[in-house]
């Protein structure tokens, strides 16, 4: 049965699919899938996320960013980048909940 807002940990064995910074979908999957493939899927969604938060933080350095980008900008690109560190925080915790149920 689906539960909602728990917000505690979720099951050993579950999947977890980080939708953005402040939602993620667990599924619980032991004993049907290969938890090292789900735990290297996860380290590919990783990779592509700090992809995308290296792009805004290297961005975000550039000198003339800061007289040149609207702030409303800089305002959406804070945000994106924390979101960012976010989904990394949650995909970080999939991993290591696989990790112990391997």
């Amino acid at each position: 049965p689906p539960r909602g807002g728990g917000g505690g940990p979720p099951p050993a064995g579950c999947a977890t699919d980080v939708i953005d910074a402040s939602l993620e979908v667990h599924v619980l999957l032991k004993g049907l899938i290969d938890l090292s493939r789900e735990v290297a899927r996860l380290q590919k969604e990783a990779a592509a996320v700090e992809g995308r938060l290296a792009k805004l933080q290297a961005k975000m350095a550039m000198p003339e960013y800061a007289t040149k980008c609207k702030p409303q900008q800089q305002q959406e690109d804070a945000a994106k980048a924390q979101g960012c560190e976010g989904e990394l925080a949650a995909i970080g915790r999939a991993i290591a909940q696989f990790e112990a149920a391997a």
